[in-house]
């Protein structure tokens, strides 16, 4: 009966924890659809800038994916390939805007850059404060 009850108590776990994954990987993938359409919107892309860019970042994402596959490269190795993989795709995009283009698409990144600053400093602040808490549990104890 034990053993019963102890497998269906796993089998919930592990259909709760999928359907968490797969909410989150719809938050994200619905996140990087408005991303794309509202840098479309900003850059004023053309229809065919815009289909060059898809394609750009198709082949990149396969790239790192087959990157991240690889199993036999050391971590520096996996860095330094994933480097000049992101600068590839960073020319190729180049080549493709305008020279005001590049300059908003620039100033995005930057933007981006500082946003993700502040989220590292959420989540470090957050686990400073679980570790205080943590803390406090163990003196009251």
């Amino acid at each position: 009966m034990k053993k019963i009850i102890v497998l269906a108590l796993a089998v919930i776990g592990v259909q709760f924890a999928a359907s968490a994954q797969e909410k989150r990987d719809t938050i994200r993938s619905h996140h990087k659809s408005e991303a794309r359409a509202k840098m479309k919107e900003e850059l004023n892309l053309s229809q065919e800038q815009s289909e060059k860019m898809k394609a750009i970042n198709a082949d990149t994402k396969a790239k790192m994916q087959a990157l991240r596959d690889d199993k036999s490269l050391s971590q520096e190795e996996r860095g330094t390939r994933g480097a000049a993989i992101m600068k590839e795709r960073k020319e190729k995009t180049d080549a493709i805007l305008t020279p005001e283009q590049r300059e908003k698409m620039k100033q995005w990144g930057e933007k981006a850059k500082e946003h993700r600053k502040g989220d590292k400093k959420h989540w470090k602040d957050r686990k400073d404060k679980v570790k205080g808490e943590k803390a406090k549990e163990k003196e009251s104890k």
